[in-house]
């Protein structure tokens, strides 16, 4: 039997075994995939590198489903890859953001911070 039969086989296995969509499960093992990799990484906060490698196992999976078929399926192949990446996407864009607020606000003086240089309540102090 091909490995790519064996591939298609097992994705439809899985497929029946959850009940799910396909979208959702594409959601799902997106986000499984680079979690998994900012896991190995060591990551404390979202990497690009991680977001690459959902990329790359995506379009790998795109290019089985491909070598399946015996054709591309643009639009299916491109909301797969969408549904894929958004999780991953958008952890990555508010590690970020939050990394350039934290160095933006560490530059200004205490007086121009939202809490007037006083820590907020219950917050600890910055080791």
């Amino acid at each position: 039997m091909e490995p790519v039969t064996i591939y298609h086989q097992i994705v439809e296995a899985f497929v029946q075994l959850t009940g799910s969509s396909r979208s959702l499960l594409h959601l799902h093992i997106g986000m499984v995939i680079y979690l998994g990799c900012q896991l190995l990484l060591g990551a404390r906060r979202g990497t690009l590198v991680a977001v690459i490698f959902t990329l790359l196992l995506a379009l790998a999976h795109e290019g089985m489903n491909r070598m399946f078929h015996g054709s591309w399926r643009w639009v299916d192949t491109g909301q797969d890859v969408a549904v894929s990446l958004f999780w991953p996407v958008m952890c990555y864009t508010v590690g970020r953001m939050r990394q350039r607020r934290r160095m933006w606000m560490a530059g200004r003086p205490a007086s121009v911070t939202p809490h007037g240089g006083r820590r907020p309540a219950g917050r600890p102090a910055a080791v």
